[in-house]
């Protein structure tokens, strides 16, 4: 079977237009997943930058040797509670559906024990409470995937 010119050319196009077909699907699905996870990092740096003051906080409180001029924690952790549930749930989209329950979990933890000054109270006898509620926000940040 002899092909002519024109066949030639319209199977050639033909391959061509596929291959474009193809470029751009694969361009266009590499997009919504660079999209997709610069959407993660960008919800896991907010959520971490939440929590940073506090644990700042944290570390300062415990530099010191004494309760004189030491910060209050407990006022502290009850001011900054509403603005680390909102981190937490504008963050909560992100995570998986498998993982929702454990997030949910290491939240309460967190949120149980800075609650209506209770951070005193809630880990004496614990060798450092400090250590304690870091655990605690620690907890919650393990979702914040980079």
């Amino acid at each position: 079977m002899q092909l002519t010119a024109y066949e030639l050319a319209l199977i050639a196009g033909g391959f061509a237009l596929c291959g474009v077909f193809v470029g751009v699907l694969l361009t266009y699905r590499l997009a919504l997943k660079l999209a997709d996870h610069n959407a993660l990092r960008a919800g896991g740096a907010n959520l971490r930058a939440a929590f940073a003051p506090t644990l700042a906080h944290l570390n300062i409180a415990r530099s010191h040797s004494s309760t004189h001029e030491a910060p209050n924690i407990d006022q502290y952790l009850v001011d900054v509670l509403p603005h680390h549930a909102a981190a937490v749930e504008e963050y909560r989209f992100f995570v998986a559906f498998r993982e929702r329950a454990a997030y949910q979990q290491a939240w309460e933890e967190y949120r149980q024990a800075a609650m209506g000054g209770k951070f005193v109270a809630e880990f004496v006898g614990h060798e450092d409470p400090f250590l304690s509620l870091e655990q605690k926000i620690h907890g919650v940040l393990r979702f914040a995937k980079t």
